[in-house]
């Protein structure tokens, strides 16, 4: 069965994961220096609820971006010749962004509705600078939809190098601008995120006009790829919601508990997410282009065997993976965090949260592979049911566990949210495949 997995591919896994770490690290090294300067004061739980939806949507619109716009592009391009799909690109560029500011508008003018209910236990005060971060951030949002569209299509082509270090420039201006700017205090991590965004925006830009594509949007015609594109985004968006609406279900719970309880979650979510984060970018930057390509040569059982390379060695390492991250949970936070106003009161409540919330990565990770394997079969219809499922079920397990358990209520159910949707998705894929239309 490894023989669907060719050289290129496992070389490019590799590429990919030591791109990623470095652009990790450099991130990292931005979340230590908000933990050094901070701890778990107010004003980073503020934060965190006002950094919540922007950073949500602009991981529901890379992921959904990937999921269905490379394989559109790419049977265009097969089908239809190279120039056929720049011009695909344009029109898609043009609906993405007339969308990306329609809902940046959205939730700018709907925050009154939202903010209260995700900040419900936070002060009038705290609350109040909540509001007015998240309307600073609301440009983020806009630029998050352009650089998922343009990410995309440079995935489609190969310059993988590019995607993946170009999210480097944020985290790089706001450690400039923390340190250049330190009177802004909190609000100098939210000017170098825009202006972090907007270097994304340069840097893809440059690597698309270097291949020939014109970055201004367009609108021709309503046609059979744009069709294709909109029937595969949606249920994609959705398989977004699956795959990240537990954080933002977890840590608007969280606000609901004594203070500090959502930057203590946030922390123990950084080394998980940082591992997450680089297996994620690598097994999707090699299997969306490579499932999009097999599934139009191979036949249904065909590209069924070519899931298992991927899907029993993600799960298998990342179980091994688990186990010693629980056992050294707290030493890990203790090197990554315990300096300047982070306690080691503070390590402590951490290392608790973080060895319940590390139990989801096999689950997740797996859970990726499997929601790239069924957009590569156009089933992405099942995605809608499982996401809704997944966020009852999260609210629920939320309400149940942190009445005894508190914000280590919340990992644990994480975690168990997590596993039920991997099995759900593996069922899903298995009555599909001895079942078909």
């Amino acid at each position: 069965m490894f023989s669907y997995i060719n050289r290129r591919s496992v070389t490019t896994f590799f590429g990919v994961s030591a791109l990623t770490f470095l652009a990790k690290t450099v991130i990292a090294g931005k979340d230590l220096l908000i933990a050094d300067r901070y701890g778990r004061k107010d004003v980073v739980d503020a934060f965190l609820i006002a950094w919540l939806i922007p950073s949500f949507v602009a991981a529901l619109l890379g992921n959904a971006m990937s999921t269905a716009l490379i394989p559109v592009y790419l049977r265009n391009k097969e089908k239809e010749g190279p120039m056929s799909a720049r011009r695909l690109f344009s029109d898609m560029n043009g609906l993405l962004v007339a969308g990306s500011a329609i809902l940046a508008l959205v939730l700018l003018a709907t925050q009154p509705f939202y903010l209260p209910a995700m900040a419900s236990a936070f002060s009038g005060s705290k609350t109040a600078l909540s509001y007015r971060m998240l309307t600073l951030l609301i440009p983020y949002i806009f630029c998050s939809g352009v650089v998922a569209c343009w990410s995309a299509v440079l995935n489609a082509e190969e310059q993988f190098t590019v995607v993946v270090l170009s999210p480097v420039v944020s985290p790089l201006a706001i450690l400039l601008c923390m340190l250049v700017l330190p009177g802004q205090g909190i609000y100098a991590v939210i000017d170098g995120t825009l202006i972090g965004i907007t270097g994304e925006l340069v840097v893809l830009g440059a690597a698309l006009r270097s291949k020939g594509f014109s970055l201004l949007p367009s609108w021709r015609r309503w046609s059979a790829p744009i069709a294709m594109f909109v029937r595969q985004f949606l249920p994609s968006v959705a398989g977004g919601v699956l795959m990240g609406s537990t954080l933002v279900v977890d840590q608007a719970m969280a606000a609901m508990l004594p203070a500090g309880s959502v930057a203590t979650l946030s922390y123990a979510n950084k080394a998980i997410g940082f591992l997450l984060a680089i297996l994620t970018t690598a097994l999707t930057t090699v299997l969306t282009p490579y499932l999009s390509r097999k599934v139009i040569r191979l036949s249904p059982d065909r590209l069924w065997s070519s899931l298992w390379p991927f899907l029993l060695p993600a799960f298998l390492c990342c179980g091994v993976l688990c186990l010693i991250i629980s056992a050294f949970s707290a030493p890990l936070v203790q090197l990554i965090f315990f300096r300047g106003a982070f306690t080691m009161e503070d390590v402590q409540k951490v290392a608790t949260v973080q060895s319940w919330l590390v139990w989801q990565i096999p689950f997740y990770l797996s859970s990726v592979v499997l929601v790239r394997f069924i957009a590569a079969m156009q089933q992405n219809r099942i995605i809608p049911y499982i996401a809704a499922f997944n966020v009852v079920l999260n609210v629920a397990l939320n309400f149940l566990l942190m009445k005894t358990m508190r914000v280590e209520g919340i990992a644990l159910s994480t975690s168990l949210v997590h596993m039920c949707s991997f099995f759900l998705l593996l069922l899903f894929i298995y009555s599909s495949k001895n079942n078909p239309k």
